[in-house]
């Protein structure tokens, strides 16, 4: 997975006057090779008629505190005909640690490719690979994702997959019935396989819509979080003034900076890792986008957004703390409404999510951007004592 170096905090460029947004040149990624092995096989019946317009399979891979997420969505009788060659691609990745242009190590997939399926060139550090299956003049796309953490957990995909079908309403139960848990490389995976008749939100809706009235709890199969989340420890830049926090507070660190009468501060946040939106990156990032005066953007925008280069991106893209991937936030909004300024970074770490957040004056926190940017480079975990 091609990673993108934090020493390029400090190398920002400036963006458009609507929306300032920082953007970054990552390395292209290693494109994976393939060896191949032999994966289970089985014939699905979906059902006839309007009804199942539309299939989608899926895979759900966690593997070294990520989620590995494929998806295969298309006319039903095209994808029909690929189903077992699915399974057997799936069945056939392989996990190998890598070394990209800076001597890091990274664990990437490889796979066997079926007969007939071409993988496009190009990737970035979330979307990793699109592969094409079909005749060129009507080829589907199966997506290559990679997220941080657990993507909110598996029910809530399978929520926001069903809703994108066309599917509506379904229980939990439902749900359940189109996964079966596979192994890949040795370890459990979801494969998910259902039909709908089409015309669904694409994604937009929320990720854990409510529940049916009268339906009973859904346990959450996450096992708890550490009670007490790992430390950290950093370097403090220059002029920033450490903040006296008080007891029972959720802030781990924070900082404050002063220029004047305008004032900006960091601030670092662990929680829980336990699904719903506050760890749901989308929900997070539109948070933070209505703080400084800005409309909140659509699921959609920001996946097509991490198909794009890293110098059209307008919304999303990832970095590096301690070695770990996180995504990367830089929004401001327009003068008229307060003329803020937020940088955020939301990574996953030990069974919690932590946010970083730098939030103030535009003009003062652009200031601090490079001293931000020092800062999460400094940031090491360290086990709780």
């Amino acid at each position: 997975m091609a990673t993108l170096l934090l020493a390029s905090l400090c190398l920002l460029a400036g963006c458009g006057p609507k929306e300032d947004v920082r953007t970054y040149t990552v390395p292209k990624p290693v494109q994976p090779t393939v060896a191949v092995t032999k994966g289970p096989g089985k014939t699905a019946a979906p059902p006839s008629g309007n009804a199942a317009a539309v299939r989608l399979l899926g895979a759900i891979i966690p593997h070294d505190n990520a989620s590995w997420v494929f998806k295969f969505t298309g006319p039903t009788a095209l994808v029909s005909t690929e189903y077992d060659a699915f399974v057997r691609f799936i069945s056939s990745i392989k996990f190998q640690i890598v070394t990209d242009e800076q001597d890091r190590s990274m664990s990437l997939p490889r796979w066997t490719l079926p007969q007939g399926w071409q993988q496009q060139a190009g990737g970035n550090e979330m979307r990793f690979a699109t592969i094409t299956v079909g005749p060129a003049a009507h080829a589907q796309e199966i997506t290559v994702f990679r997220f941080p953490g657990d993507v909110g957990g598996v029910m809530a995909n399978l929520e926001r997959w069903s809703g994108q079908i066309g599917l509506k309403n379904l229980t939990p139960a439902q749900l359940a019935d189109m996964t079966t848990t596979i192994t890949v490389d040795g370890q459990p995976a979801t494969l998910v396989d259902m039909v709908g008749p089409g015309g669904g939100d694409s994604g937009m809706g929320p990720t854990h819509p409510g529940q049916p009235p009268g339906h009973p709890p859904v346990v959450d199969p996450r096992p708890p979080a550490p009670s007490t989340p790992p430390q950290i420890v950093y370097e403090v830049p220059q002029g920033w003034v450490k903040q006296e926090l008080q007891a029972g507070t959720m802030r781990m660190a924070g900082f404050n900076m002063t220029e004047g009468d305008a004032t900006a501060e960091m601030t670092v946040i662990p929680l829980p890792n336990q699904g719903g939106q506050s760890s749901d990156p989308v929900a997070n990032f539109n948070r933070w986008r209505q703080q400084v005066g800005l409309e909140p953007a659509t699921r959609e925008t920001y996946e097509n957004d991490m198909s794009l280069d890293a110098s059209e991106r307008k919304y999303l893209t990832t970095v590096r703390i301690d070695g770990g991937h996180a995504f990367f936030v830089d929004y401001t909004g327009p003068a008229d409404k307060g003329g803020q300024r937020v940088i955020g970074v939301m990574q996953l770490v030990g069974g919690y999510i932590y946010f970083y957040k730098l939030s103030g004056p535009a003009e003062l926190v652009g200031k601090n951007r490079d001293a931000f940017g020092a800062f999460l480079q400094s940031v090491r975990y360290q086990e709780p004592q």
